[in-house]
């Protein structure tokens, strides 16, 4: 019966295939127009292909369906030349056979993507089932079930819609399909089983959900190659191996892109580079790792040379999944929506995730659309309605939610076409060398790209010098031309990239945005038609002048400026009062969610106010009667003071004391009896920490990696000083020992107070006199501090994120691990336990101070302008009350202290603020006494004009007192 129901299946398959010989399929001429060279009398118009030959071509299956990574559909009747034409490996020539009809056949291009991406979808599920475990002895009807789930499985998958909804959808029938999926369970625990099913749904998951709905040869080369070859550490999940494939992919693409005549040549350059990104890769490599890369690269380089020279090559740059999921997830806890609803994310990270990609495919769709915006916003609403926050708390925070995702994806595009802006400079000033027209274009645009490379790295890497970063490319180029004519031209390179990037490129973007949403209000606005065209104008004016050179590091103040100048110009275009009420509030409006746009290198927003800091922020805010908006202002101004105080430098040797931690954890716990998986876990665990202190390790952590720096800026201090040239000779020569004798000293406070202390004396022993002795004693330590500063800046880090980053490297490999649930809790507890022994996050008092101090600071400056005028007309009307011809007496000054004490007690200010203002106003009133009351009044109105209008400086004021 069995052998019977087997040789049907086998009839039936092989009826499919004929079907499929039999039924001929054109696609429409728009996707294979880079055949065109080759076509035989094809035409489309849109709806209808048609040939006007009498000939037919024996080709190979079509471009959809060629992309595949299993090709077994049998060739099929085509009216167009064989693709393979098109490639300039392949020496197969194209056939034609019979005389055929003339008649228009309809286009199926939007079938052969499906196709193609059916395909695509069955391949992920067969791959994923190889790697699924199942008992050793099964029950034919066990394996029939499975055979029969499966196929409905993916029949299911054909009918879910591409919309916004779509990972939903699939996560959904993934967890049905998984419920009662027979394969084989690890030990008899329920929750074990459970979190392993969770596992393989997840890997599942994921692969659907990365399939991509048009054909992309190169993807799918590497992808099929990887699997086939390539194991990756464990530790790894499977977004981030498919974020390693997606940077190969793109590697390759860009050497197709200057491909050469010689296809042996052009499978050399690409088993070089592939050779090269390999060595990088976190592989697990079993004997010799460089002959094992060696021999996979081999294999990638034949099969991407096979790809046609003509395939689409373009990248994909639109996924900003990560970007907002890490954004967003900030943001949140910035605002401190609810506490619960911020625990829920932290416990269960996948519904931000979710939320992530959604609007990550919505935004692809063009987030300059209505609709689409709209959907981004359901489903941020969708989201926070889900963690169970109110409606009224939804509808004030989407709105800021909403801004963050268009500036994450404004950002990207604006850096994009920063990049191109690059590109455009290395361009031209590579043609502009002497004797560069002999080399071959391929080569120059190699040239390019790597400089292109090496300049973004150094800039982000925050490197002063970069000159010596592009001769170093150059040189591995091995152009044929005079080494020194190419130094001759470097400098006008550097002066260029010095400039890069240029915010004028923001700026114009990002000023037309605002332009277009004001002058949009205008239109709209209740003022007379001949009168918007002047205030257009006035405002437009109003830009130019406040955006053009506007530095990153004012964006605040810009934004202050653009609202007052408005505010003026609108003013004198003769509009209604009321008018002009209106019109203002909605342009402040406008620029303060635009202002931002112009400024890509400073974040909108914090991304996560350490805990401990908030602490203390917020208690400071505690009292202060505004809206949670404004609070925030108020802490975004504390960003440079956090940043300051938080950032520490990692301790010395932290990475052995972490290493060493871990395998005592790991010797200690329940796993200790298997000498076997200890030794694993103890290898795996260890190596996962080095690895991300290295992410975090400055390599320049000597003096001698600023010793250049400090001799270059010491050198100038010592040439401006008036002082004989023999003397400034010698100085430097000293200056130059003791700096090579500290060379190897790690960059710290101890290092620059020695070096300082060695140069200073030796600057003491000069035969000068003593005032250019002191000058010039002064500027050298002003120096030596700001380079050591500036060095030992670069040094610090956030160490709660490097904490993080690697508790969560290490849970990742012990829940992939084969331990029992309860050892990995146990390993949980213990490292989590250890990391935050090892690496403190706490501040001192010292620096708590400093931040308190900064934030009253701040606070002070929250008294609105009507509340002073109150507070001063208040007051001044009590000393009005006093007769002019009185002399001020001590019973009058104490009945001004307590008038004083009690209007200002009853004014709805900062309690702090109430405690100053008491003590700086009552303070006037002294050393008056005997004086009259006419002489005593102004003074003191002066006064108090003069503190409520200084009150940042109350504070400081008050201490000193």
């Amino acid at each position: 019966m069995h052998k019977l129901i087997d040789q049907i299946k086998v009839i039936d398959t092989k009826i499919k295939l004929q079907i499929q010989i039999i039924k001929p399929k054109i696609p429409c001429v728009s996707i294979f127009k880079r055949f065109q060279g080759h076509s035989v009398g094809f035409q489309c118009n849109g709806t209808n292909c048609s040939c006007s030959k009498s000939i037919q071509c024996s080709c190979y299956p079509d471009a959809a369906t060629n992309t595949s990574l299993t090709n077994l559909q049998a060739k099929k009747p085509k009216h167009f030349c064989c693709p393979k034409m098109a490639g300039k490996t392949a020496s197969a020539t194209c056939v034609c056979l019979d005389k055929i009809n003339k008649i228009p056949i309809k286009c199926s291009c939007d079938n052969d993507d499906e196709i193609y991406y059916n395909r695509r979808i069955d391949e992920e599920i067969s791959d994923w089932l190889k790697h699924v475990p199942v008992q050793s002895i099964e029950s034919y009807d066990t394996k029939r079930k499975r055979d029969s789930m499966v196929r409905q499985f993916r029949n299911t998958l054909r009918t879910l819609r591409d919309n916004e909804d779509f990972d939903n959808n699939v996560t959904t029938e993934v967890k049905s399909f998984m419920e009662d999926f027979p394969i084989w369970n690890p030990g008899t625990d329920k929750k074990d089983k459970m979190q392993f099913k969770e596992k393989l749904s997840d890997n599942l998951i994921g692969r659907i959900t990365s399939v991509r709905r048009k054909p992309d040869q190169f993807r799918d080369v590497v992808r099929k190659w990887a699997r086939e070859n390539v194991e990756f550490e464990d530790s790894l999940d499977y977004a981030e191996k498919d974020a390693y494939i997606d940077n190969i992919v793109n590697q390759l693409k860009h050497l197709a892109a200057d491909r050469p005549d010689n296809d042996a040549e052009y499978k050399e350059i690409l088993k070089k580079e592939i050779n090269e990104i390999m060595k990088e890769l976190p592989l697990k490599v079993k004997d010799n790792r460089d002959a094992a890369i060696d021999k996979w690269a081999s294999i990638l380089a034949t099969d991407t040379a096979s790809i046609p020279e003509n395939e689409d090559l373009s990248d994909v740059k639109t996924d900003l999944t990560l970007d907002l999921e890490d954004s967003l997830e900030g943001l949140l806890n910035e605002l401190g929506i609810i506490r619960e609803a911020l625990q829920q994310i932290k416990d269960d990270p996948k519904a931000l995730q979710i939320l992530a990609k959604r609007l990550n495919k919505l935004q692809a769709q063009g987030i300059d659309d209505d609709s689409i915006r709209e959907k981004m916003e359901n489903e941020i609403r969708k989201f926070m309605d889900d963690l169970g926050i109110a409606q009224e708390t939804i509808d004030e925070f989407v709105g800021e939610l909403m801004n963050q995702v268009n500036d994450i994806v404004q950002t990207s595009q604006l850096e994009n076409e920063n990049i191109e802006e690059l590109h455009g400079i290395v361009d031209d000033w590579l043609n502009s060398i002497p004797g560069i027209d002999k080399i071959s274009q391929t080569k120059i645009d190699k040239i390019s790209r790597d400089l292109v490379t090496a300049i973004k790295e150094a800039k982000e890497e925050g490197k002063e010098n970069i000159e010596d970063e592009m001769l170093s490319r150059i040189d591995e180029a091995g152009l044929p031309i005079d080494a020194d004519t190419i130094r001759k031209q470097i400098p006008d390179l550097v002066n260029k990239v010095d400039l890069w990037p240029l915010y004028e490129l923001y700026d114009d973007q990002s000023k037309q945005i605002l332009l277009d949403e004001i002058n949009g209000i205008i239109d709209g606005a209740n003022i007379p038609e001949g009168k918007k065209q002047l205030v257009k104008d006035r405002l437009k004016k109003v830009l130019d002048h406040d955006i053009k050179d506007a530095s990153i590091l004012d964006v605040r103040q810009v934004q202050n400026h653009l609202k007052e100048d408005m505010g003026r110009a609108i003013s004198e275009g003769g509009i209604s009062y009321e008018s002009q009420l209106d019109l203002l509030d909605k342009l402040s409006k406008a620029v303060s969610r635009n202002c931002f746009k112009s400024f890509i290198g400073l974040g909108r927003y914090i991304p996560d106010l350490k805990q401990s800091a908030k602490k203390y922020i917020r208690e400071a805010l505690d009292e202060v009667p505004m809206n949670g908006r404004k609070k925030k202002e108020l802490i975004d101004k504390v960003k440079n003071t956090l940043d300051k105080n938080i950032n520490k430098q990692l301790p010395n040797d932290i990475e052995n004391t972490i290493a060493e931690e871990i395998c005592c954890i790991v010797e200690e716990s329940p796993v200790c009896e298997d000498e076997n998986i200890a030794k694993y876990l103890k290898c795996l665990l260890s190596s996962i920490s080095t690895k991300v202190f290295d992410l975090f390790t400055c390599k320049n952590n000597c003096v001698c990696h600023i010793q250049r720096r400090l001799e270059n800026d010491l050198c100038k201090v010592i040439d401006r000083c008036p002082i004989d040239c023999n003397k400034k000779r010698e100085l430097k020569r000293n200056i130059r020992d003791i700096l090579t004798d500290n060379e190897n000293r790690r960059l710290s406070e101890d290092a620059k107070q020695a070096v300082k202390e060695d140069i200073i004396s030796v600057v003491s022993d000069l035969s000068i006199p003593e005032d250019k002795k002191n000058s010039l004693k002064s500027s050298i330590s002003e120096t030596i501090f700001q380079d050591f500063d500036d060095a030992i800046a670069g040094l610090e880090h956030d160490i709660s994120k490097v904490k993080q980053k690697i508790f969560n490297h290490l849970n990742k490999a012990i829940e992939n691990s084969p331990v029992s649930f309860e050892t990995k809790e146990y390993l949980h507890t213990k490292l989590k336990r250890m990391l935050d022994e090892k690496l403190d996050t706490s501040l001192t008092n010292e620096k708590k101070n400093v931040i308190l101090d900064d934030v009253s600071d701040i606070v002070q400056d929250v008294i609105p302008e009507t509340k002073k005028t109150k507070l001063r007309n208040k007051l001044a009307n009590k000393l009005d009350s006093q007769d002019n011809e009185n002399a001020f007496t001590e019973a009058i000054k104490k009945s001004l202290e307590q008038n004083i004490k009690d209007i200002i007690e009853k004014a709805s200010i900062p309690k702090e603020t109430k405690n100053d203002l008491k003590m700086q106003l009552t303070d006037i009133l002294d050393n008056n006494e005997g004086e009259s009351m006419a002489e005593v009044k102004p003074k003191i109105k002066g006064k108090i004009c003069l503190i409520l209008l200084m009150s940042r400086q109350l504070r400081r004021k008050s201490k000193e007192h």
